[in-house]
């Protein structure tokens, strides 16, 4: 043969490479009598091969026109092609269709999570209570511990949850600052101070659940007094999403978060995923139109030390790595930035996103050294003198710090 990169190839497809006078879609056409067919109809395949779609139609009615039925079977045969491929087609839908659209498992056995309450949201404030209206209350950042509902010394609540913590996911607290830390977040947010006083949460001595501490409101739940924080706090409540803090074991040193939100906005993270993909990543069935974020995709988990907890994320871990329809799932239908992410994290969990929680006022009501870290770091930024807290219409009239109160 001639020398080139075409001898090797088939004759019509290295006459297309020499003169790339063929599409793509006319080459892969020519091809699938060759891949289908039965061997009768090969030849002809291979002799039509280099014409286009509408000379090789013509050809093929031309032989069997003439009395030669090779044309005629390579017809029947290309359609039994086509019939088998759109079948297959057919039941793969099907399949994805019936993971999307069943109701998720409930939590079985293993569940770390809240009890099930009849007649409630289960893990979630009552529907009667979320339906009131909110207003954002802005109150002083200094002197928190008097706005703030934090359980205290001599209460029922475990010992490792009194007090006020700041969620310090911009690492600007000296336990981030120490080497031996290994402080690994990728995105900080407005949301910075959380408190597990009794009132709309409850601290269930049964499965050890503080539940549950709604993400948009105060005064367990404090964020930044600007833009951000405003837009967070009205995102969580359009989402509804609520956290319940469980502790794993008897020694209350780790504890198991479980975030909830309406199924329909069902997300992972910031990302809003919804109900179907919700379903096929693992997401489980909280009951009244709500899911819990499945552990495998998300896992959030807390671990007790002398200032606090160190907060930790795992990204899809190893499991839910070994469903083929969580991978598909993850690869092709979740939003592109959480791909960006889940890329980042490669092959293996991303176990290493963690950061402090740390305690700035203890179950007495004193600060500790940590508070003055938090206002060093707040009160540069815009709407640093304050903390925005969102509250039922219910409470304002009763808040200590009522008249500093804002609609918006």
């Amino acid at each position: 043969p001639p020398p080139g990169p075409s001898h090797d190839l088939q004759p019509g497809i290295a006459a297309d490479v020499a003169t790339g006078a063929r599409t793509e879609g006319q080459r892969a056409w020519a091809a699938v009598p060759m891949f289908c067919c039965s061997s009768s109809c090969a030849p002809l395949s291979k002799q039509y091969a280099h014409l286009d779609m509408e000379e090789s139609a013509r050809e093929l009615n031309n032989k069997s026109g003439e009395g030669d039925d090779s044309g005629g079977r390579c017809g029947c045969c290309t359609m039994r092609c086509c019939l088998v491929f759109w079948l297959v087609i057919a039941v793969i839908f099907g399949i994805l269709t019936y993971f999307a659209t069943r109701p998720p498992d409930l939590p079985g056995k293993g569940w770390i999570g809240p009890d099930r309450v009849p007649g409630e949201l289960w893990g979630g404030p009552t529907k009667k209570w979320i339906d009131q209206e909110f207003f954002t209350t802005i109150v002083p950042a200094d002197g928190i511990e008097k706005s703030m509902n934090y359980a205290k010394t001599g209460s029922n609540i475990p010992e490792g949850l009194h007090g006020i913590f700041w969620i310090d996911q911009y690492g600007a607290s000296s336990v981030v600052k120490d080497p031996s830390y290994g402080y690994k977040w990728p995105l900080g947010t407005a949301e910075m101070l959380v408190s597990f006083g009794e009132g709309v949460p409850t601290y269930q001595n049964t499965s050890k659940c503080m539940t549950p501490i709604p993400m948009w409101y105060g005064p367990n739940w404090g964020c930044q007094a600007n833009e951000a924080g405003e837009y967070l706090a009205v995102s969580h409540q359009e989402y509804r999403n609520t956290l319940s803090f469980c502790f794993m074991d008897e020694s209350m040193q780790s504890i198991q978060l479980q975030l909830k939100s309406l199924a329909e906005t069902a997300a992972w993270g910031p990302f809003v995923l919804g109900p179907y993909v919700a379903r096929l990543l693992g997401y489980l069935d909280a009951g009244n139109g709500y899911y819990w974020t499945g552990n495998g995709a998300l896992n959030m988990t807390m671990i007790k030390h002398s200032w606090g907890w160190d907060r930790q994320t795992e990204i899809f871990g190893q499991q839910q790595r070994s469903s083929w329809l969580s991978r598909w799932a993850a690869s092709e239908l979740m939003p592109g930035p959480a791909k960006n992410v889940l890329n980042g994290a490669a092959d293996k969990p991303f176990g290493e996103g963690h950061y402090p929680v740390v305690q700035i006022v203890d179950g007495a009501g004193r600060r500790t050294k940590y508070y003055a870290e938090w206002l060093d770091w707040l009160i540069p930024r815009k709407g640093g003198q304050n903390v925005s807290m969102r509250m039922p219409s219910a409470s304002i009239d009763s808040h200590p710090l009522a008249a500093k109160s804002v609609a918006v």
